[in-house]
């Protein structure tokens, strides 16, 4: 399948989330990988906003957004996120089944860094955390029994939008503190928790990129004038909106 490919760049939430949805209701087939630039905040679709402390979020200059896609919280302080847009007919099986695609395209990036990991294969648990890192789902990557990567699904205009994060650093005390948590579970990890290298999301991109040219073929792009007023206008009407974010 062609996809059109948006290298990593460093955007706000709000933007991020809206660029996603311009391409799901164009019905482009994407994948675009991105940074957080002010560091964020992004709940997931079903997510209660008073599972986190806003005024420790303003005062640290954190931005809040809500995900399209569902899941828990995740803190964006130095991550590497990617954007997959698909059709729905590009999978064959149920959703479940659809997660285990992706995964296996993404245990070929971990594996490409060095590391070993694997595929959660079992139901896990659920928990009350409201910290997307501390529970675990139905094939999502950990490594050293930890996950690595959080990922989540929406599905709009015949379109799966699967978004991921890959946290190559984390503000353990300031998540501590955004979560109201005394102390959290050890669960949560980081790339440079792994290794003694310095990381950078920028270089892990190039990475990913390379890994994901194996199963999709990808024409590069560049956001077009037009478009970029299209994406604006979705911020302006959903989520730069305090109704949206905070609708829940």
């Amino acid at each position: 399948m062609n996809l059109d490919y948006f290298p990593f760049t460093q955007n706000t939430g709000a933007f991020n989330m809206a660029a996603d949805e311009y391409l799901v209701i164009n019905k482009r087939p994407s994948l675009r990988l991105y940074g957080w630039g002010p560091p964020c905040l992004s709940l997931g679709y079903h997510q209660s906003s008073r599972d986190i402390d806003h005024d420790v979020l303003k005062s640290n200059g954190i931005e809040i957004t809500r995900r399209p896609t569902g899941g828990k919280a995740v803190l964006h302080w130095m991550d590497l996120t990617y954007s997959l847009i698909v059709p729905e007919a590009y999978f064959s099986g149920t959703i479940k089944q659809s997660y285990e695609e992706i995964a296996l395209i993404l245990l070929d990036f971990f594996k490409t860094l060095g590391l070993e990991a694997e595929i959660f294969r079992q139901s896990v648990p659920r928990n009350s955390s409201p910290i997307c890192f501390e529970a675990a789902g139905w094939f999502e990557i950990s490594v050293h029994g930890k996950k690595i990567i959080g990922n989540a699904q929406a599905r709009k205009h015949g379109m799966v939008l699967q978004q991921g994060t890959i946290p190559y650093e984390v503000n353990y005390e300031l998540m501590r503190k955004a979560f109201r948590i005394k102390e959290l579970s050890s669960a949560t990890l980081a790339l440079r928790d792994l290794s003694s290298t310095d990381q950078k999301p920028e270089k892990g991109a190039q990475i990913f990129h390379e890994c994901i040219k194996n199963y999709f073929d990808l024409k590069e792009k560049k956001w077009e004038a037009e478009e970029l007023d299209a994406i604006e206008d979705i911020i302006k009407k959903k989520y730069a909106l305090d109704d949206w974010i905070f609708h829940k």
